[in-house]
This record gives structure tokens, C-alpha cells and sequence, in this order.
């Protein structure tokens, strides 16, 4: 079970036409202090949802006016909902109804009736998973603020040394960072491009990783710029995990800041 105050303030939005069952959901998502509101059919429904702005949304599948289907396939084809996670509200348990509701992008189902421990259970997987991605979200657009700003310039190499990503510091030396994408490391280096590549592109992490690594970057075809090149490889494993034989792990890249002058 959730905390009570976990999901205080997240919005449930109710589509049922029998008012009950929808008392009852209400009742049920409340408790653990979520703002509900209830449509009980299925066009009332879709036309709350842009004021509402729900987190999530407990769709039955027969409704008066137009089955959940309709309503979830509308939904997840507007870029504005697609995604707010639908669980479907069904009497039905026939495996094709299931399917069909997770072919239309359904994240889950409650059967009726209902179990009160079984529906705060399933609300409050897709509630995490929500907080979660909204956090995700304000975390990675706080880091491209940052990568954005900093004077440094950055590089991010796949695992065959070709640029996935350029900062905007990267206009300083005259390249738009877009046209950079796809390019191997070595279209930057004004020398020795082959050994500074393998350099480069490290696939260590921690004490291993690469520190000052000195290198001339192209900056037009007669001129080129000092800088020095920290890089650290990507794994998708922590980095204390990298070098352990038992774990099984990908290597995804490499990050590189480039400064002009060494660092401390």
C-alpha cells in the first residue's frame, strides 16, 4: 500500500457510467488524498480531460454513448494525452477484450467488482511510474540547461566513436553542433586522429578514465585549437560495476569535456 500523502494532489480522472461504481473508485482514490472527477460517459469524459489534466485515468469499456476503446484510441492519437496511462474498467475478462485494451495503449485493467486493496494497488504502480518520468523530465531538462550554458564543450561518442551529441559551445569553433551528429571523433582531431581517437573514446570509468588528455581541435582547414579532454566511458551498469567479470553490462559510449586550459 501506498503512503497516505504519496500521491497527494495527483488527479484521477473517473470515465463509469454507473454512478456506484464510480462513488466507490472516488471513494477509494480520496482516501489516499487524490483530486477525482467523474464522468459518466465517455465523450463527457474526453471533453474533461483537457481542463482536468488528469494523471491518470480509470476508463470502464461500456459505456452509454461510445465503448472505452473509442475513448483511449483518441486519446493516445492526441500528441497532448497520449501519455497519461489509461487503466480500462471491464466486466469482462475475455482475453480478447484485454488485449485489445493493451493494443490501444491500456496500461492495465480492473475487473469488476471491485477489490479496494487490488484497485489503490494498480493506481498506484502508474502513479510512481508518473512521479517517476515527470522527474525524469525535470531532471534531464535541468542537465540540458546546464550543457547548454557551460562555456565547456561536450561530446557524447557512441560505442563506434561517432558523435551523438554537441553543446552549443561547439558554435565557438565555428560547427553548428547539429551537423556534428553522426560524424566520427576523428572529423574533430587536427593530428594523430587515429591513436587520439582510441584515446578518446575510453570505455574506462573512474580513476582509469581519461584527464587532460591534450588535443588540437580542427577549427577550418588551416587552423586548429588547444584543448584537454576529459572522458569517461557509459555503461549501463554503475560504475563500481564496470569491472566486475560476474555482471553483465553494454558499453553505450563516451562523455568528453573539452577546456582550454587543463583541469584541477
Amino acid at each position: 500500500m501506498p503512503e497516505k500523502y504519496e500521491f497527494a494532489g495527483m488527479r484521477v480522472l473517473i470515465i463509469e457510467d454507473m454512478v456506484d461504481n464510480a462513488n466507490l473508485l472516488a471513494k477509494i482514490a480520496e482516501k489516499y488524498k487524490l483530486e477525482t472527477a467523474v464522468a459518466y460517459e465517455g465523450l463527457k469524459g474526453l471533453d474533461m480531460v483537457p481542463e482536468f489534466s488528469p494523471d491518470l485515468i480509470l476508463l470502464d469499456i461500456g459505456l452509454p454513448d461510445t465503448d472505452g476503446f473509442e475513448i483511449c484510441s483518441r486519446l493516445k492519437s492526441d500528441n497532448r494525452f497520449k501519455e497519461i496511462p489509461i487503466i480500462f474498467i471491464t466486466a469482462f475478462t475475455e482475453s480478447t477484450n484485454v488485449v485489445k485494451g493493451f493494443s490501444l495503449g491500456a496500461v492495465d485493467y480492473i475487473t469488476k467488482p471491485f477489490q479496494s486493496a487490488e484497485v489503490i494497488s494498480r493506481i498506484s504502480n502508474q502513479l510512481r511510474l508518473r512521479k517517476f518520468q515527470r522527474e525524469l523530465i525535470a531532471s534531464e531538462n535541468l542537465y540540458r540547461n546546464i550543457v547548454n550554458r557551460i562555456p565547456q564543450l561536450i561530446l557524447k561518442l557512441d560505442a563506434d566513436k561517432k558523435i551523438t551529441f554537441a553543446n552549443p559551445s561547439f558554435q565557438f569553433l565555428g560547427y553548428d553542433p547539429k551537423s556534428l551528429i553522426g560524424q566520427p571523433i576523428e572529423y574533430l582531431l587536427a593530428a594523430n586522429e587515429e591513436e587520439l581517437a582510441k584515446k578518446i573514446a575510453t570505455r574506462n570509468v573512474g580513476p582509469l578514465a581519461v584527464r587532460n588528455l591534450e588535443v588540437d581541435l580542427t577549427i577550418d582547414s588551416s587552423n586548429s585549437k588547444k584543448f584537454f579532454i576529459d572522458a569517461s566511458g557509459i555503461w549501463d551498469v554503475p560504475d563500481e560495476d564496470v569491472f566486475d567479470k560476474k555482471i553483465k553490462k553494454n558499453f553505450l559510449g563516451t562523455l568528453c569535456i573539452g577546456n582550454t586550459a587543463p583541469s584541477e
